[in-house]
């Protein structure tokens, strides 16, 4: 009940959707033997590191409502690894992926929303809006074709820079959007850079030593056996 009641906190997000959904939608087949599977097993990634996950229609958002924002990240982080990791075991290949997965940190309302006859705990605010709007982006080709090459997280600048104090060797790629023509985040126009988190072996290890520091159960060895 503690969870129901709204207040203030910083938090992160993950966020994913299916490419090319409505192509698809009326396909009972497709729903009952890729989606359903695909979207249930990143649910439970998400919910075994702590997330309260919401899923609207083909897409996932699942937020973090720890008391700690580095926890918060740590385990948004740690579930986009995994959840990644899943996706590409499932479909053999990150070359044609059906989901990208997006990071995004920064202060939100959580807590009921609903009223008092219904209670659902989720989460207003810039890092739901924004991971929606990074998650658009990426479908953009000069975007798409880097998180493809990298196999990597998008995370946005507010990401960056909490991760950043995790650990000095932890690898990012910048993206200048200022550097790609028009291409913006919608609505958050003013916001020009946004990174890349390569699912590779060194940065596996070293949230493994993050989260073996604060006594979370860490990455499987199959993940990081993953790395290209």
């Amino acid at each position: 009940d503690d969870l129901l009641v709204r207040k203030s906190i910083k938090t992160s997000v993950l966020y994913c959707d299916w490419r090319n959904f409505s192509a698809r939608s009326d396909s009972i087949e497709f729903l009952e033997k890729e989606l359903i599977p695909s979207s249930a097993q990143i649910i439970d990634i998400c919910e075994e590191n702590g997330a309260v996950s919401k899923q609207i229609g083909d897409a996932i958002l699942s937020f973090y409502p720890k008391t700690d924002p580095e926890e918060a990240l740590l385990m948004s982080l740690k579930s986009g690894i995994e959840a990644l990791s899943s996706e590409v075991r499932r479909k053999g290949t990150f070359e044609n992926p059906d989901r990208f997965f997006v990071v995004t940190f920064g202060k939100a309302i959580v807590g009921n929303m609903a009223s008092s006859n219904h209670r659902e705990l989720t989460i207003i605010g810039s890092p739901a809006n924004k991971s929606a709007r990074l998650d658009e982006l990426s479908k953009a080709i000069e975007i798409r074709n880097l998180i493809i090459e990298s196999r990597a997280l998008l995370i946005d600048s507010a990401a960056f820079q909490m991760a950043s104090t995790f650990s000095s060797e932890l690898e990012f790629s910048h993206i200048d959007l200022k550097k790609l023509g028009s291409l913006r985040i919608r609505s958050f126009e003013e916001e020009l850079d946004v990174y890349l988190f390569p699912v590779k072996k060194k940065n596996i290890l070293l949230i493994n030593k993050l989260l073996a520091v604060n006594h979370f159960k860490q990455i499987s060895d199959a993940v990081g056996e993953m790395d290209a």
